[in-house]
């Protein structure tokens, strides 16, 4: 069974967190799901967006990738994953095993050392523990329905009042917003290709071709320039002390 290319990075991270948990006597697929959540939403908050690019939905056991069961029967189909009923802390649950080492050529180190690091902080853990997300963290089950899609962006939310330093830097911003919007010229973003081609920022001296194509400039200041030019090239060959007496 293939693996669409916009899952390979879903079912790669799948085989790295089952190889790097295979010492961890609570993991099993239930905790495998909240780790590559905790893993694609912290990476969102941390860097901007998500590791697998997956999205993800609330289940009656979990957050689970939409892709999550089609991946996985791709991976047990090429034998690259191995699912096993194990006994664990007098209860069934499924432990998932990799066959083979993940290839991680589409990840960055960033990426990796986040979801090492999210791994090695839920080590046995129970999977309905809040993991790499603290107590304070607005969760997933409070405000998603069962099947619905839940949002990247309740990564950025939280349960905590604001701290005196939270309100400092609102008001900061709040101040600054007022300033710019009050301002009667209008005020538009730039890109940086607009900020660099020339239409918003533009040299303030031209080279001697522009200028000789001016004649309405003052008489002069070509042949200024040239005299210039030429004292430079004259003082190439000089040593550093006559060149800054004839500068």
């Amino acid at each position: 069974m293939t693996i669409r290319p916009k899952d390979r990075k879903l079912a790669e991270l799948i085989l790295f967190i089952s190889e790097r948990s295979e010492g961890d006597l609570r993991f099993g697929a239930a905790k495998l799901n909240k780790l590559l959540f905790y893993s694609d939403f912290a990476a969102f908050l941390l860097f901007g967006k998500s590791i697998s690019g997956q999205e993800y939905q609330k289940l009656a056991g979990g957050p689970s990738p939409v892709r999550w069961m089609a991946i996985r029967e791709a991976l047990l189909d090429r034998k690259e994953l191995a699912i096993r009923d194990i006994d664990s802390f007098k209860k069934k649950q499924e432990r998932p095993f990799a066959l083979r080492s993940a290839s991680l050529m589409g990840f960055t180190a960033d990426e990796i050392a986040l979801v090492t690091k999210i791994i090695q902080q839920s080590w046995e853990r129970d999977a309905s523990e809040s993991g790499y997300f603290s107590k304070d963290s607005v969760h997933w089950d409070e405000y998603v329905e069962i099947s619905e899609t839940i949002p990247y962006e309740m990564a950025f939310l939280s349960k905590r009042h604001p701290t005196e330093n939270d309100l400092k830097h609102c008001q900061e911003n709040a101040a600054l917003a007022a300033a710019v919007f009050a301002n009667p010229r209008k005020v538009r973003l730039i890109d940086a290709q607009a900020f660099l081609d020339g239409r918003v920022r533009r040299p303030t001296r031209r080279s001697g071709a522009a200028r000789a194509a001016h004649p309405e400039k003052p008489a002069g200041t070509d042949a200024t320039a040239a005299k210039r030019s030429a004292i430079r090239r004259s003082n190439r060959g000089k040593s550093a002390a006559v060149v800054r007496r004839d500068a």
